[in-house]
């Protein structure tokens, strides 16, 4: 990523930050434009979910690169609510990249579908009032 990153001279554009504490990814989340997360299968088979930092920056307007890995496609509807890449295709994640960067057009668009979904189907009061409705007819 890092050689990519170079080759397309976004090194002002793009930060790989690595581990961060939560009050720093609330920060960089803040200051980000886009997030992109690339979600891999590990080598024993082991996926992750949705993640929920996907659904924090989306909840936020972020524009979201990811990968059609377990869960995620759940969360992000690609082109509409986000993008989706294929898991392990560094290729298409950089065309991906150059393409959402390219097309400012489709940021607002993206942006208010992404807080929508959201706040639709993850807010937690919503989830709180199916849960007690599910629990009062039981």
């Amino acid at each position: 990523m890092e050689a990519l990153i170079e080759a397309e001279q976004l090194e002002n554009e793009v930060k790989l930050i690595g581990w961060q504490s939560q009050s720093e990814i609330n920060q960089a989340i803040q200051e980000a434009d886009m997030m992109i997360q690339l979600s891999k299968t590990a080598t024993n088979g082991d996926k992750e979910g949705i993640p929920v930092v996907l659904m924090e920056a989306m909840s936020r307007g972020k524009l979201i690169i990811s990968t059609e890995h377990s869960g995620i496609p759940e969360l992000i509807e690609d082109g509409f609510s986000g993008w989706l890449v294929p898991e392990n295709n560094v290729a298409k994640s950089v065309e991906k990249i150059v393409e959402v960067k390219n097309n400012p057009d489709n940021w607002l668009p993206v942006s208010l579908n992404a807080r929508a979904k959201i706040n639709e189907q993850f807010n937690i009061m919503t989830l709180n009032d199916q849960l007690a409705t599910y629990c009062s007819t039981k």
